[in-house]
């Protein structure tokens, strides 16, 4: 069963991107972010991501939440690349969706 699940996760991720839907949380998580001064843009950063997966894992698995976002946190660090760091941002989600 539990192979199962971690499969059909896997497959629900891909789809989710390969129907463009991480590349679109991404983007407008980005533009929000750009729109701030750069020495604010990390801690925002950091803010919403760790928020929105404490609010998102209290309603839904933290392990399916994770995996779905971790797309979106690629996206995040490759459109700011001087001012967000990846294993930061990594670990916000993993502090957000365990709270």
């Amino acid at each position: 069963d539990t192979l199962l699940f971690f499969a059909g996760l896997f497959v629900l991720v891909e789809v989710c991107a390969a129907m463009g839907l991480l590349q679109a949380i991404g983007d407008a998580l980005a533009s929000v972010i750009k729109s701030l001064p750069e020495e604010n843009q990390l801690s925002v950063a950091i803010t919403l991501i760790i928020w929105v997966s404490a609010i998102t894992s209290a309603f839904l698995d933290n392990i399916p939440y994770t995996a779905t976002m971790i797309p979106v946190v690629r996206v995040l660090a490759d459109e700011l690349p001087d001012t967000l760091d990846i294993t930061i941002l990594a670990w916000a989600l993993s502090f957000g969706a365990c709270l």
